[in-house]
């Protein structure tokens, strides 16, 4: 896994969030990816896998338990597909962001989807 955070977007007060292959061998987690509450603006995954569909699943929660939490949002995404939702008013989080991505729907964690996932999301900071 390959994640990343970049500075702060000074002028949107806004940041990149990045991973570059989320849960490619494993279905784990990326927890409190900003390290406080904040807003989803914009959201770019792509599913590795030739034909598999996958679930980006995003948690309102520091540490979820994947598999006994049930994810805040679950977005399907189709085999070797891209999928970009931007959000105008954004998915505000209240304690964390956390995301997995998975070959079940809904809370089971289900398994990992080979090849995984490249996860872009632009974040705004809390006010």
């Amino acid at each position: 896994m390959a994640f990343s955070a970049t500075l702060p977007l000074a002028r949107l007060s806004s940041q990149m969030v990045k991973n570059t292959a989320l849960n490619t061998s494993t279905v784990a987690a990326d927890n409190n990816l900003v390290g406080s509450n904040a807003t989803i603006m914009v959201l770019d995954v792509t599913n590795n896998h030739a034909s598999a569909k996958g679930w980006l699943k995003i948690y309102d929660s520091a540490a979820p338990v994947v598999g006994t939490d049930a994810p805040d949002i679950a977005i399907p995404i189709a085999g070797a597909q891209r999928q970009v939702v931007t959000i105008a008013e954004g998915i505000t989080s209240t304690n964390a962001i956390s995301w997995v991505f998975s070959n079940a729907a809904g809370t089971p964690a289900g398994g990992a989807v080979t090849g995984g996932a490249l996860v872009i999301a632009v974040v705004k900071a809390a006010p």
